[in-house]
C-alpha cells in the first residue's frame, strides 16, 4: 500500500500537532514489527520556504516552497498545483490523507480522478469554532453567528471529495454528525510513551530562570490568539502572589513579543520560545509541576496526554479537545475564558502535586499510544481502499450505458454542494 500525506497544517522549521503527528506517523511506519506483513510505503507532502526532497526515517517528504499567511509567517499555505499533480501523478498512492482547513482534497481529486484510490481527511482544526466566538454586543453576537455558519460550508466544502472524514474525539463526530459530512470515523490520537516520562527518582531537571524550589506551570504550544494566553497570564498572575508559582512559556507565534515583555517584567515568566519536538520537550514537561491548556479551541490536545505520560496533573477549559480526555478528573477543567476559575484549578492541582497526589497520568498509559492510533488508521484505510476497488471492479463488469448513477458516483463520494 502507498500512503500519501498532503497537508498545509505543518510548520516548515517549527513545532505544532500536525508536525508531531506526522513523525509519529513516520516513525510508526518505518518499525516493520507492528506493521504484521504489510507493506507500505509512505510520502509526505507540506509546505516550506523552498522546495526540497528529504526523509524521515523511511518516508519520503516532499517540500512545496509555499506562501506565508498574512500576518502569520510560521503558517504556509500550498497554492503550487501543477506541483502537486505532479507528485501525486509520480507517486501512485494508493491512500490520499489530506487535512480538512484546505482545498487539497480538491487538489488530489483532479490530480487522480483517473485511478481508484481512497481520499481520507484528517479534521485536524475546527474552523467554525476557531474563528466565530459571541462576543458582549449585539452586532459582535450577529456577526460571529453569520461567520459561524460561513465556516461550516466551508469546512464541508473543502472535505467534499472525501470518501471519509476521520476526527480524534467523540465531541467533533457529535458536531460534525448533522451537518452533512462524508462518513466519518473516530481515531483517537496518541503519545510517545518511550520519550515522555516521568521524573527519575522524582528529581526535577534543573532549566535556566526555573527555581527549583518553587511551583511550575507550564504552558506548551502556539502563542497565538487562539490559544486564550490572557486567560492563563491573568490566573498566573494570581497564583503568583499566593504560592510563587513560575510560568514556564514554551512556544512561538503572532502573540511570542508579547510573552517575552511578560517575562522581562512579571517575577517568575520563563519564555523559552520553540521547543524540538523530542528529549528537550518531555525535559519541559519534567521539569513542572502542571500543565495549563487554557484555549477552547482545540480539537484534541496531544500535550494533555503528553503531560499525563510526564506524570503531571492538567488543568484546561471545559471546551474542546481536553474536556472530552479530562471528564471525570475532578477539578481538572475551568470555565472557558474564565481566569479566575482557572487560577482556582490551578491553584488546587499545585496543592494535590505537592501533598503527593498522583494525577489521572495512567489514562495516557492505558489508554492511549500511537500504535494503537495508526492501527486504527490502516484499518479504516483498507477498509475505505476495499470499498473503492469493488465499485471499480462493478464498473468494469457493466456497459457504459447501463451504469447507474450511484454506482458510478460511488468511485468518488462527493458529499453535498454546499458551498456552491
Amino acid at each position: 500500500m502507498r500512503v500519501l500525506d498532503l497537508n498545509t497544517l505543518w510548520i516548515d522549521g517549527g513545532e505544532g500537532g500536525v508536525n508531531t503527528y506526522l513523525l509519529e506517523k513516520a516513525r510508526w511506519l518505518a518499525d516493520s514489527s507492528v506493521l504484521k506483513g504489510r507493506k507500505i510505503q509512505h510520502v509526505i507532502v507540506v509546505p516550506g520556504s523552498r522546495s526540497e526532497r528529504s526523509r524521515i526515517g523511511d518516508s519520503t517528504v516532499h517540500t512545496i516552497e509555499s506562501p506565508s499567511l498574512p500576518g502569520n509567517p510560521q503558517h504556509r499555505v500550498i497554492i503550487d498545483y501543477s506541483r502537486v499533480r505532479a507528485i501525486l501523478q509520480a507517486e501512485r498512492p494508493d491512500v490520499v490523507e489530506v487535512d480538512s482547513s484546505y482545498l487539497l482534497g480538491h487538489m488530489a481529486a483532479r490530480a487522480l480522478r483517473d485511478r481508484p484510490f481512497a481520499l481520507i481527511s484528517f479534521y485536524h482544526v475546527h474552523l467554525p469554532r476557531l474563528y466565530t466566538r459571541a462576543g458582549r454586543s449585539w452586532l459582535r453576537t450577529s456577526l460571529a453567528r453569520q461567520t459561524e455558519e460561513f465556516s461550516w460550508r466551508y469546512a464541508r466544502y473543502c472535505v467534499r471529495p472525501c470518501d471519509c472524514v476521520v476526527v480524534a474525539t467523540h465531541d467533533l463526530h457529535d458536531r460534525l454528525l448533522p451537518r452533512s459530512f462524508p462518513p466519518i470515523e473516530i481515531v483517537p490520537l496518541g503519545v510517545n510513551l518511550q520519550l515522555f516520562r516521568p521524573r527519575a527518582n522524582g528529581v526535577r531537571p534543573h532549566l535556566p530562570g526555573i527555581d527549583p524550589s518553587r511551583p511550575v506551570v507550564l504552558y506548551v504550544g502556539r502563542l497565538g490568539r487562539e490559544k486564550d494566553l490572557q486567560v492563563l497570564f491573568d490566573a498566573h498572575a494570581k497564583i503568583e502572589s499566593e504560592l510563587g508559582a513560575q510560568l514556564l512559556l514554551a512556544g512561538d507565534g503572532p502573540l511570542r513579543h508579547r510573552a517575552e515583555r511578560l517575562a522581562k517584567s512579571r517575577r517568575g515568566v520563563v519564555c523559552t520560545g520553540i521547543c524540538p519536538y523530542g528529549e528537550r520537550l518531555a525535559e519541559l514537561y519534567r521539569a513542572a509541576d502542571v500543565l495549563a491548556v487554557p484555549g477552547r479551541n482545540e480539537t484534541f490536545s496531544l500535550i494533555v496526554l503528553e503531560a499525563w505520560a510526564s506524570g503531571l496533573p492538567v488543568v484546561a477549559a471545559n471546551e474542546g479537545g481536553p474536556s472530552e480526555l479530562l471528564r471525570g478528573v475532578e477539578g481538572a477543567l475551568a470555565q472557558a475564558g474564565d481566569s479566575k476559575d482557572f487560577a482556582a484549578k490551578l491553584r488546587l492541582a499545585l496543592e494535590r502535586s505537592r501533598k503527593g497526589s498522583p494525577p489521572a497520568c495512567h489514562r495516557a498509559l492505558t489508554g492511549y499510544s500511537w500504535e494503537s492510533t495508526f492501527t486504527r488508521l490502516l484499518e479504516v484505510y483498507e477498509s475505505v481502499l476495499h470499498r473503492k476497488h469493488r465499485a471499480a471492479e462493478a464498473l468494469k463488469q457493466e456497459p457504459l450505458d447501463h451504469k447507474p448513477t450511484a454506482q458510478l458516483s460511488n468511485l468518488r463520494m462527493e458529499g453535498p454542494r454546499c458551498f456552491d
